[in-house]
């Protein structure tokens, strides 16, 4: 039996192929003894009788987000800047440098890892002299890397969706060390980056434009995937190649901007994603083309009672939005729908079996794991962004609107839109929590003082 074990200090142990352990029970101990009970007997072995394969100069080499080198990180995207730290030792020449090329592992068809060849940057943006080597200070080097658009073109001959990055490094007689000392600790840099930061205007919601900022913000980090932007942003993503000269002229079967939308001069640019073309269509979103219209055609008609509940909605529905996509901490007050006595409830989306009180209860990994990458699952982001409505809308406060103000409501939304569950889900949430009782208060209240007093301004 053949056992390889990492020993004492900074070691790399490399095991050819596998190690598998055919075992009943399996125990491994740290300290003076490595202790390992094999099905037929204990073995034990000294750790200062292994064989060490510390490396002389290189200590360690990892990945950081920050210049600080506090947050390591495995993972990036093309466009951001990260930084790697070598920590050197033995070194103490002051004018010590390390020569360090950058590699791609197991990049292009052949199976070999390709270097990658690294430049500076000059001061008006245009690419520098080739780095082929850093100066080490105090028994380190910090070197910073804008992952570039170039890095696109090692991704696709790696026939996926990622890269990964590690250096190889010399000094003196020790030639090609590989750092990070695991290929664990790589840099899998991907095409696009999922992970949403940026929130609109430092959180000052209401505004229509924060569909577009969602969804060019979408396009910004998605820039090289082929993966769309949810429709409910921006609209579907048409694919220009399929048109025919009568439907560039027709807009196709649907055009691309609504009445409302022309009136603002909504600009709709063509983008490129892996040589196809395609256009978006705001005419089929959610999201932007009930928030124009609901601020520019149902606004003015509504009483000033109408128009702060809708201002109010307005905010809360783009709040929510960024609290899913954002923060992953979104969880709906009202959430129950019951039909023929069977409960559908997003927040189980979020639960947890708990066996010891044996019930569901809330867990916080399975919140972020749902919202996590959701921008990327159409079907997935459209069920979340219905399920915040009922929320935005407050059936509480709209129990407080009249009659006539929420018919207007109710008939904004085209047609079609009720023949979908998720509009009737929605309004079957609003009627179970809406007061009835304070909507006729409210009601006739509006009729007194309209056709009675003969004052309009309905507060």
């Amino acid at each position: 039996m053949s056992i390889i074990r990492v020993t004492e200090g900074e070691n790399i142990t490399n095991i050819e192929k596998g190690w598998t352990v055919f075992t009943d029970t399996f125990d491994a101990y740290a300290g003076q003894f490595s202790h390992f009970i094999a099905s037929d007997r204990i073995i034990f072995g000294n750790p200062k009788e292994d064989k060490s394969e510390e490396t002389q100069y290189f200590k360690e080499g990892n990945w950081y987000s920050d210049l600080d080198c506090h947050n390591g990180i495995t993972q990036a995207a093309i466009g951001q800047v990260v930084y790697f730290r070598i920590k050197t030792q033995n070194i103490t020449d002051e004018n010590a440098t390390v020569a360090l090329q950058l590699y791609d592992q197991d990049g292009g068809a052949g199976g070999a890892d390709d270097p990658i060849n690294v430049r500076e940057v000059n001061s008006d943006g245009s690419a520098g002299q080739l780095i082929t080597e850093k100066r080490v200070n105090s028994n380190q080097i910090v070197y910073n890397l804008t992952l570039s658009d170039g890095l696109a073109g090692f991704t696709e001959d790696d026939f996926g969706d990622e890269i990964e990055l590690y250096f190889q490094c010399s000094y003196k007689e020790e030639y090609n060390v590989k750092l990070p000392l695991t290929s664990d600790l790589y840099l899998k840099v991907e095409l696009c980056d999922k992970n949403v930061i940026k929130s609109f205007n430092n959180k000052h919601y209401g505004n229509c434009d924060f569909y577009r900022f969602r969804y060019d913000d979408f396009m910004r980090r998605h820039k090289y995937c082929g993966h769309m932007p949810p429709v409910y942003y921006f609209g579907e993503m048409r694919e220009l190649s399929s048109w025919s000269v009568i439907d560039n002229i027709a807009e196709w079967w649907t055009p691309s901007l609504t009445d409302e939308m022309k009136q603002i001069s909504v600009s709709v640019e063509e983008v490129e994603k892996k040589g196809t073309k395609y256009k978006p269509v705001p005419s089929t979103s959610y999201g932007f083309k009930y928030c124009t219209r609901f601020s520019r055609v149902l606004m003015p008609t509504l009483t000033q009672r109408g128009q702060i509940w809708l201002t109010e909605a307005r905010f809360k529905l783009q709040k929510y939005m960024e609290q899913g996509v954002i923060d992953k901490t979104y969880s709906a007050n009202y959430n129950v729908i019951i039909l023929d006595s069977l409960e559908n409830n997003f927040n189980d989306n979020f639960k947890k079996f708990n066996w010891s009180t044996m019930s569901y209860e809330f867990d916080q990994e399975m919140q972020t794991k749902y919202y996590t990458n959701i921008e990327i699952d159409n079907d997935k982001f459209q069920d979340f962004a219905f399920a915040t409505h009922p929320d935005a809308y407050d059936p509480v406060k709209m129990s407080y609107l009249s009659a006539d103000d929420l018919l207007k409501v109710m008939s904004t939304p085209d047609m079609k839109e009720w023949l979908g569950s998720a509009t009737w889900a929605q309004a079957l949430i609003m009627a179970r929590n809406l007061n009835y009782r304070e909507i006729t208060e409210a009601t006739l209240n509006r009729f007194f003082k309209k056709y009675i007093l003969g004052d309009d301004g309905f507060k």
